[in-house]
Formats: C-alpha cells, structure tokens, sequence
C-alpha cells in the first residue's frame, strides 16, 4: 500500500553529484559514477554501523547435514538476533530456540570434550577462521551442539539477524535495500569523504555534522515502538526531586552533597 520514496543507485549517485556540487549535466566532471559508487557504499555501511544494521533484518536457512557441527554463514550476515531448530517444516508450528553461547561459555560447559554426542542442536556459537583462502572474503561460521545426526540430516535452522546492505555498483538500476531517510544520510556521509579526499576539509565537517544529526533523528524514531504510542517527556532530574527514584521530593537530611 501506499508509494513511499524508492531509491536506485541510478538516481543515489545523481543526488550525491547534486550535494557535492559536481552535477552529471556539467561539461567536465571531477568525479567518475564508479568512484561516486564507492562512496556511496561506504556510507551506506557506516549508516548499517551507526544505527545497529535495524534497516536491513532479513532471515537465513541453513540445512543441516548428518554429522556436521560447523557450518559456514553468508558473507553479508552483520548481526544475529535470534536462531531456531525448525522441527517440523510441514507446519511450522514446532520453533526451537537455539541458546547462544560464546566460545569461553561452550569450553566451561565441557562441550568442547564431547563435539561427537549427536541430536537436536541446543546451543550455537559463532567463530571466524581466517586464513584458509586469503583471496576471498572470510565469513564466520555457526557451530551446532549437539552436532545434528541422522534424525536432523537435510532439517532447517533459520537465522534471524541483520545484514549488510548489498553494493550498489553491482546494479545500480536496482532499488537500494535501505529506507529512504538511510539512503538521505548515506548520501551526505559519502558527500563528507568525497570532500575530505578533496582536502575541503570545512565542508567535509559539515557534511559530517549534518549526517549525525539525520542519524540521531533515525535513531529518535525508532526509539518509538509505534505511532499510536504517545510520547513520554522525561522529566528534568534535579537534586531534589530526582528522576530516577519517581520518589516524592528528597527531604534536607536525604539528600546527597555532590
């Protein structure tokens, strides 16, 4: 429903030649569409850090394999949320939350002396092994345990988490996996490193300022779970009457000397 503002990386690279006052139109231009595309794709990556990847969840199927415990994630997986054991795919009514464990958590528990005990994987950790293909990029890995057997072989675990946003310059007809207010402050982050790279280092700090102030509005926003919810004002906190207490106001002898 409704037509909210789409971007492509066709007209993304047109507005940032707007803001960087190097507009396509111009009979000599300082910048190349594929140099502007990097840029622009490295402010979408900032915008992905700086606002925690919410823009871009997404879902990932991993199928499992009879005696496998270590299975290889997706290039672009930025953060996880939650992982299930998908027990009846039929249906679908029969989710298991998998528990997430880091590697000091998974060798305290003994598990990491008992990697061949099968069955329904429980517990998940994450590791990135480096080295094994220095030419490519290295994702991480999930770790199951109990490593699935024979019951488990060819069964789902579906990963819910963020992503990075995908390359613009591999498609650029193609509409940006960012909202539309993301697009605006990835746009005006990539104006700031084109200024900065052009040693304009005044208007790359304005640049720089104004995109923060767009991503604390975003931030702003999603700080409110829904529209119908109406906003709470903070009252100002005070030695007197301190906020984070809601008390009654602090009686003379209650209240601390700073």
């Amino acid at each position: 429903m409704g037509s909210p503002r789409t971007w492509t990386g066709t007209n993304a690279i047109a507005a940032l030649r707007n803001t960087i006052g190097d507009p396509s139109g111009a009979s000599v231009t300082r910048w190349t569409d594929a140099e502007l595309w990097l840029y622009l794709d490295r402010g979408q990556m900032q915008v992905t850090l700086d606002t925690n990847g919410t823009a871009v969840e997404t879902v990932w199927e991993v199928t499992l394999a009879d005696g496998q415990r270590e299975y290889k994630l997706a290039d672009n997986i930025y953060r996880i949320l939650d992982v299930h054991f998908v027990f009846s795919a039929a249906d679908r009514t029969d989710l298991r939350r998998l528990q997430y464990l880091t590697w000091g958590e998974y060798q305290d528990f003994g598990f990491g002396r008992d990697e061949t005990t099968e069955g329904e994987p429980a517990y998940y950790y994450l590791w990135r092994k480096l080295g094994d293909d220095p030419t490519t990029a290295q994702p991480e890995s999930i770790y199951f345990h109990p490593t699935p057997g024979a019951a488990e072989d060819t069964k789902k675990v579906e990963i819910h988490g963020y992503k990075y946003p995908d390359d613009i310059a591999a498609d650029t007809t193609k509409a940006m996996e960012l909202p539309a207010p993301y697009v605006e402050a990835a746009i005006t982050y990539a104006a700031a490193l084109v200024k900065m790279d052009d040693d304009e280092m005044g208007a790359a700090q304005a640049f720089e300022a104004r995109y923060e102030r767009q991503v604390q509005k975003i931030l702003d926003s999603l700080s409110k779970k829904t529209a119908t919810t109406p906003t709470m004002l903070r009252p100002r906190t005070s030695l007197i009457a301190p906020w984070w207490n809601r008390r009654l106001p602090l009686m003379p002898w209650e209240r601390r000397v700073r």
